[in-house]
């Protein structure tokens, strides 16, 4: 569910993974369910039903008043169209250190003397007071923090160790330049973005993808799973229903060149 959970291009944490993979490292996903923290950041923790309770840290701990303050300068920063309620915004906050730390605590408590790495925005670790000092509450393990960082930067974070790099960008990746709408249905071209590769290989708005390169797709994931190595200049085959045509009754094959 990576393409309906994260934003980040997946290209950034395929070579981890991949590694990962290779050397059966186990991979263990530790934030709560977005569902449930979309809800608490409309109406708080106390918005949510008995059952959804039972599925985030029971105890949440608010004793870290410069956790608070240090929140409250980031929800400051927001347009003002953006914010809604801090507290709220600090609820949200708290489910997310407590359930990381908690799911991190569970694993390491079912697997003595394994050895974790924590991959979390730097948000959730400096000073130690989003995931690390949560973790340390609920299990006796020795921890380090390495935050990312330039030349230049502060170093009153709290962390133990700067890592400092070289930034790496990523290459232009292969588009196929449409808006789509989901539904119950499959994927609808919706419209055409300027250049489009698909529009220019002859597809149509209410045209439907039904499959790229021979592999059936459904849903949004599916198109991206299926193209996320591809490069500009490379050619993708897509099947797709022509729903504005009655007469159209096969799907149709278009040959597209990535831009």
């Amino acid at each position: 569910e990576y393409y309906e959970r994260w934003g980040y291009d997946y290209r950034l944490y395929e070579p981890i993974l991949s590694h990962a993979a290779s050397h059966e490292i186990p991979v263990l996903a530790l934030n709560v369910p977005a569902e449930l923290t979309r809800q608490i950041g409309r109406g708080g923790i106390g918005a949510l039903s008995e059952e959804e309770r039972g599925r985030i840290p029971a105890r949440i701990d608010r004793s870290d008043t410069d956790y608070r303050k240090r929140l409250a300068a980031v929800f400051d920063q927001h347009p003002e169209e953006m914010r809604s309620n801090f507290e709220y915004f600090l609820e949200v906050q708290l489910v997310w250190d407590e359930g990381m730390a908690e799911a991190a605590a569970e694993f390491l408590q079912q697997h003595p003397g394994t050895r974790m790495v924590v991959l979390a925005g730097s948000g959730h670790l400096a000073f130690g007071s989003g995931i690390p000092n949560r973790l340390a509450r609920r299990v006796d393990v020795d921890s380090t923090i390495v935050l990312q960082g330039e030349e230049d930067a502060s170093l009153d974070s709290g962390s133990d160790f700067w890592l400092i790099a070289t930034p790496v960008g990523l290459p232009k990746p292969g588009l196929l330049g449409v808006v789509l709408n989901t539904d119950p249905e499959g994927l609808m071209v919706q419209s055409f973005g300027e250049d489009s590769a698909a529009r220019t290989a002859g597809l149509q708005e209410g045209d439907r993808i039904r499959a790229v390169d021979g592999n059936t797709v459904q849903k949004f994931a599916d198109l991206k799973i299926a193209i996320w190595r591809k490069k500009p200049g490379d050619s993708v085959k897509l099947a797709v229903e022509r729903t504005n045509d009655p007469n159209s009754q096969e799907l149709l094959d278009f040959d597209v060149v990535l831009r």
